[in-house]
C-alpha cells in the first residue's frame, strides 16, 4: 500500500461497526496477527473480551493486548531484498555478491520476480482490483476474497495471504471511516497533492507496517508508480551504487 484500499465498502446495517473498529458480527481474526506481530510467528492469539486479545505460545498464554494495532507510519526499508531470496545491508553489497537488488528492505511473501512483474503489470489498476476483492471479503469470506485475488491480479501464494490479511486488517480497523468517505461520494485515492484520501490514510496508519513485514514488497519498494500518486522520494530507484532510496508504507 498502500497496496490495498478498502475505499470502496458499500454500506450495510449488518455490518455496522462497533467500539470505534471492526464489524459487529464477524471476527476478521486480528488477534493471531496481532500476537505473532508482537512476538514472532510462533504466537498464536484469541479473542477475549471486547477489543482484547490473548497471545499465547505453545498454549501459555504470554500477555493480553489491545486487539488493534497501533497507529504507526509503516518502517523506513532497511537493506536490500537480492532476486536470490536473501536480505543484503546495501545494494552496494548484493551488487558484490554477484546479485541484483530486487527491491528496498528485506524480503517478504511478495519478494519474488513472479510478483514484482505483477505489482508493474496492474501498477494503474491493482488498487482497484483489490478493492472489489475487499468487498467479497466483507460480505462472502476470505476464500470468495482469495479467488478474486487469484483470478484478477496473480500473485503467488504467499503474496496473496499477505494481501488478504491487509484486507482483513483495513475492514477491522478502517470501516467507519471508509464507509463514510465512501458514502461522500468520493473515489480518488488522493486527496490534494500526494496526501492519501481518509480511507488509504486510515488503512496505512493501522495495517502499512503489518503488511510490509509480511509481503516485504511493495509497489514503491519496488521502483513502481502506481495508481495511488507518491512524491517520487518514496519511489525507490532500483539501484545505483549506494542509493538506497528511504521509502515507507505499501
Amino acid at each position: 500500500m498502500t497496496g490495498l484500499v478498502f475505499a470502496l465498502v458499500a454500506g450495510s446495517a449488518l455490518f455496522s461497526s462497533c467500539g470505534g473498529g471492526g464489524s459487529f458480527f464477524v471476527d476478521y481474526d486480528e488477534c493471531p496477527r496481532r500476537c505473532v506481530d508482537l512476538f514472532g510467528p510462533e504466537a498464536a492469539g484469541v479473542v477475549r473480551a471486547g477489543r482484547r486479545c490473548e497471545c499465547r505460545i505453545n498454549g501459555q498464554a504470554i500477555a493480553k493486548v489491545d486487539k488493534a494495532f497501533p497507529k504507526r507510519e509503516p518502517p523506513a526499508p532497511a537493506g536490500i531484498c537480492g532476486d536470490d531470496g536473501r536480505n543484503y545491508r546495501s545494494s552496494d553489497e548484493a551488487m558484490s555478491s554477484g546479485v541484483r537488488a530486487l527491491h528496498a528492505g528485506f524480503c517478504g511473501g511478495c519478494s519474488t520476480k513472479q510478483d514484482i512483474n505483477v505489482y508493474r503489470r496492474t501498477r494503474k489498476e491493482l488498487t482497484r482490483h483489490t478493492t472489489r476483492c475487499a468487498l467479497n471479503y466483507l460480505f462472502v469470506g476470505r476464500e470468495n476474497a482469495r479467488a478474486c485475488l487469484n483470478r484478477g491480479v496473480g500473485f503467488t501464494q504467499a503474496c496473496t495471504e499477505c494481501w488478504l490479511d491487509n484486507i482483513a486488517c483495513t475492514i477491522d480497523h478502517c470501516f467507519e471511516t471508509c464507509f463514510r468517505y465512501r458514502m461522500q461520494s468520493h473515489a480518488a485515492n488522493n486527496a490534494e497533492g500526494h496526501k492519501l484520501n481518509e480511507c488509504l490514510a486510515c488503512d496505512e496508519m493501522h495495517c502499512g507496517t503489518p503488511f510490509i513485514r509480511c509481503a516485504g514488497a511493495n509497489r514503491r519498494r519496488s521502483g513502481i508508480a502506481s495508481d495511488i500518486d507518491r512524491p517520487g522520494s518514496q519511489i525507490w530507484r532500483a539501484p545505483a551504487p549506494s542509493s538506497d532510496a528511504s521509502v515507507q508504507g505499501r
